[in-house]
């Protein structure tokens, strides 16, 4: 059985989440994330429009 992980935060690419989903990815984890574009948004925090894409490209 593969080791799985919840990651919150992944909606930016230069986020904590996301790094650490690529990292558990890359050892072969199941990855469910989760991100809160409001958040990110209320805070002014900048992110691309693809950088979900790419990460979910980047994990599989």
């Amino acid at each position: 059985m593969r080791p799985c992980a919840l990651i919150t935060g992944v909606g930016r690419k230069n986020s904590i989440g996301y790094a650490t989903a690529l990292q558990l990815a890359a050892e072969g984890w199941d990855l469910t994330v989760n991100y809160l574009h409001s958040y990110d948004d209320r805070l002014g925090l900048p992110r691309g429009i693809d950088d979900l894409e790419e990460l979910k490209r980047s994990c599989q």
